[in-house]
């Protein structure tokens, strides 16, 4: 259990940072104006990466949970680049958002 809640952490934390930049922020919001609140999304993905880090080294010990949390950031990082690029494409098809470029 302890390791789906890692990953789900670290996902989340890698969408909290991509949300925290103006151009995926527009893309999520659409039409709406504002920036992102950029400083609450990267505490956000800070704490969220530093819980993820700690449920996998109480899960597997030092040595290898932090080997296992580089893991997970790479699939997470993956993941969230794909949800964005998913977000993108439904945005540019979507007529109730702009096109963010």
């Amino acid at each position: 259990m302890a390791l789906v809640l890692a990953a789900i952490a670290i996902y989340a934390a890698w969408v909290c940072a991509a949300w925290a930049m103006p151009r995926h922020w527009s893309v999520l919001r659409g039409s709406q104006p504002g920036p992102p609140p950029a400083a609450l999304l990267r505490t956000g993905a800070l704490l969220l990466v530093t819980g993820s880090l700690g449920l996998c080294i109480a899960r597997d010990g030092p040595a290898f949970g932090v080997l296992l949390w580089l893991c997970l950031t790479c699939v997470g990082a993956w993941l969230s680049a794909l949800t964005q690029a998913m977000l993108a494409v439904a945005a540019r098809r979507s007529s109730r958002f702009k096109d963010p470029r």
